[in-house]
């Protein structure tokens, strides 16, 4: 810990511009291993022809989208809670099948550099990071130990800067006890550490991430008092920043983003207070767009969906209504004594959270992929 006193492009139209939106999405994990694997293919459903509509997500060039190299990486590690509660992956037809354990597509492939610049390079995203954590009490001390490590050019790198939310994320684990980062990086507990995103809810705070759970907290930009009262951190990433485009398909109910290859249901789950079993099956038997591998998707997933340009909340217009509030994901947290805890998020606030399982009920949104 040290303490320091974006080729591709596809037409589309600007996300913050005018245009017929659609009706809800959602996400998943990608693919499955064994049972529930890729069920359709590129035709069916209405997926082979011309989007209806396509719009953007990220940084844009003229009239085109921006389009990166940089998927979403799935855990390495295998956690699962069934009936029970114990940590055993329930099989094809038990109670809480098709959570994020009984699936693994993408899964994150991390390279340590031990020695001179020490840093980890992730396969899947196409990010590196620093490992290091720097003591970072505003947003602006977070951006001046990054720009430090590019007039450095650490590891041979100039585009050292504070991580996205969704950059975060795509490292973040499920928690205690030995917190949510990569354990080559620095990871000082009952802390939490900076993002890049501002909140729409109140632009003098950015998105911070807890270092113990994947919980998200709002940090004053400038200093001074949050919601957290604990020490503030950076990591800094280096890589190419998520941008792409989300394509409503031509069957009109899928949703899909060029650039994670992911599919999702346009339309959020009618019920809203569902249970995870409830969830995790409406998307296991789901044939929206006739395809028949839908799942829920991991928090990770979720995440990535988050588009910042959207209003109101952080999904794409490409969904089209207004977001819903708890939407659950297939990621357990944590397993033992009191437990399980399942990750769920709030598409309104963009908050990420997570409630013992046996009271969490929440609405889905399924997703299926990549392609």
């Amino acid at each position: 810990m040290v303490a320091l006193g974006a080729l591709l492009s596809a037409g589309c139209t600007d996300a913050g511009g005018t245009g017929g939106g659609g009706m809800g999405g959602d996400g998943g994990d990608a693919g499955a291993a064994g049972e529930g694997g890729m069920g359709g293919t590129a035709g069916e459903g209405g997926m082979g022809g011309s989007p209806l509509q396509v719009f953007c997500d990220g940084p844009t060039s003229g009239p085109d989208c921006t389009l990166s190299i940089a998927g979403v990486p799935d855990f390495a590690d295998v956690l699962c809670a069934d009936a029970a509660g114990d940590n055993i992956c329930p099989a094809l037809g038990e109670t809480n099948y098709g959570q994020d354990g009984n699936y693994a597509i993408n899964v994150e492939s991390y390279t340590f550099v031990p020695t001179g610049d020490v840093r980890l390079s992730e396969a899947v995203s196409g990010l590196t990071w620093a490992t290091t954590s720097f003591v970072a009490d505003s947003f602006s001390d977070a951006q001046t130990a990054c720009t430090t490590l590019t007039n450095a050019s650490y590891g041979g790198s100039t585009d050292w800067r504070v991580p996205s939310l969704r950059e975060l994320a795509k490292i973040f684990s499920r928690g205690a006890p030995v917190g949510v980062w990569p354990p080559e990086m620095d990871n000082p507990q009952n802390s939490i550490w900076w993002t890049s995103t501002v909140r729409k809810d109140d632009t003098m705070r950015n998105f911070g991430i807890s270092g113990n759970w994947p919980w998200t907290y709002p940090l004053p930009a400038v200093g001074g008092a949050g919601s957290f009262e604990g020490a503030r951190f950076t990591f800094c990433v280096s890589g190419p920043e998520m941008a792409g485009a989300w394509e409503v398909n031509a069957d009109g109910v899928t949703v899909t983003h060029t650039t994670t290859g992911l599919t999702w249901h346009r339309s959020a789950s009618v019920d809203s207070a569902m249970s995870w079993n409830m969830g995790l099956q409406y998307c296991e038997t789901s044939a929206v767009g006739s395809f028949t591998d839908w799942r829920l998707p991991t928090l990770r997933e979720y995440v990535s969906v988050f588009d910042l340009p959207a209003s109101p909340g952080y999904m794409s217009e490409a969904f089209g209504v207004e977001p819903s509030e708890n939407m659950l994901t297939g990621t357990p947290n944590s397993i033992g004594a009191g437990f399980p805890e399942l990750a769920w998020v709030n598409e309104e606030t963009g908050d990420v959270n997570q409630s013992k399982v046996d009271t969490l009920t929440g609405a889905a949104r399924c997703v299926r992929g990549p392609s």
